[in-house]
């Protein structure tokens, strides 16, 4: 699905934890630079919150509100 969002398209996958079941989906739209475009993260609906990584380069994780477990392959 695809809507814009003042310029940009959004776009939304839905999301399903391979743990608990818990659903949900991520919004993002596709923001263009001069290196190319960037997707960046609009909104995170459902079970699930984003979080720091505890171990360097403490990457950003999404984890289920369900089970607490990461979520593997975005």
């Amino acid at each position: 699905m695809s809507q814009h969002f003042g310029f940009y398209a959004i776009h939304s996958r839905p999301l399903h934890c391979a743990y608990c079941g818990s659903t949900g989906s991520l919004d993002w739209e596709d923001v263009p630079r001069d290196e190319g475009a960037r997707r960046e993260l609009v909104a995170i609906a459902g079970d699930f919150h984003e979080r720091l990584a505890k171990a360097p380069p403490h990457r950003i994780e999404l984890v289920c509100n369900g089970c607490g477990r990461i979520q593997d392959g975005l």
